[in-house]
């Protein structure tokens, strides 16, 4: 008898041994890009953020269990920060 709920997913997609994606680390000086409004940006991993603070007025939730990375826009010069599975390596 349905229940209205969703059956549940499996624990691991195809192709994703573990669900999702392994996070990646980066580390400071890393060429970095990311998905923005206006197509890709790129930057460069100025620090590795684990406690809550905030870049350029904005609230950045990162703890140890889930950092995220403060990078300084290769355009306009400005700090953003973003979570790992957002970025991707590129080549300097």
């Amino acid at each position: 008898m349905p229940t209205g709920r969703p059956a549940s997913f499996p624990a691991a997609a195809p192709g994703y041994p573990h669900g999702m994606a392994d996070k990646e680390e980066f580390r400071a000086g890393d060429h970095v890009s990311w998905a923005s409004h206006s197509g890709r940006a790129y930057g460069v991993v100025e620090e590795r953020l684990t406690e809550r603070t905030h870049v350029r007025g904005h609230a950045v939730n990162a703890s140890p269990e889930a950092p995220q990375y403060r990078i300084r826009n290769d355009d306009s010069g400005r700090d953003v920060a973003h979570r790992p599975e957002v970025l991707r390596h590129e080549p300097k």
